[in-house]
């Protein structure tokens, strides 16, 4: 493992400018851990971010809860998805191993961006990319994944009738390594 704070690490070329800073951010609130705790994350200073963050809580294999629902991504979803399960959101035959990869996070630790094809119940359709981070939890002694959720396609026209996510498929992922290595996992 390499020391956190000596690291240099290498973004895909894909990320957004929104992913890059999200992850400087996360970056900088290491202070020598390999994972940040939630109590230091200052919204203040991410403002610009805010609506498209997501926290998940990795409850248990069969439950990703989500904690923190960015205005941005609610909006895309055509409604407010605090509260719900993760994986109800990912296709049956890939919830295993969605779980799986959502505590790979942090039982390595490494970051992940993917890129999610997002359906509708109305049958449209959009890509998302997400940048997924491991962020502690000490004072509650839970595991968090704190995710910025951005719509690929910005141009994308708002539904107004049965506009609410029926499943999320996974399009693409990479992992980012934040010092402990790349794990090896089968998609």
């Amino acid at each position: 493992m390499t020391e956190p704070d000596t690291i240099d690490l290498a973004l895909p070329p894909s990320l957004t400018p929104v992913g890059r800073d999200f992850v400087a951010y996360w970056h900088s609130l290491r202070a020598g851990q390999f994972l940040p705790d939630r109590e230091d994350i200052d919204p203040g200073a991410i403002k610009h971010l805010l609506p498209f963050l997501v926290i998940h809580d990795l409850v248990a294999p069969d439950r990703i809860e989500l904690r923190l629902v960015g205005t941005a991504v609610a909006e895309d979803y055509g409604t407010d998805i605090t509260g719900w399960n993760y994986l109800d959101m990912v296709e049956t035959g890939r919830r295993d191993k969605a779980s799986e990869s959502f505590f790979m996070l942090h039982n390595h630790p490494v970051g992940m961006t993917v890129t999610l094809r997002a359906t509708t119940r109305s049958g449209s359709s959009w890509l998302r990319q997400t940048v997924d981070l491991p962020i502690s939890d000490i004072r509650h002694n839970r595991k968090l994944v704190i995710s910025c959720s951005l719509r690929a396609d910005q141009g994308r026209q708002a539904e107004t009738v049965n506009a609410s996510l029926q499943v999320q498929s996974v399009a693409h992922r990479e992992l980012i390594d934040i010092g402990a290595g790349i794990p090896d996992i089968v998609n």
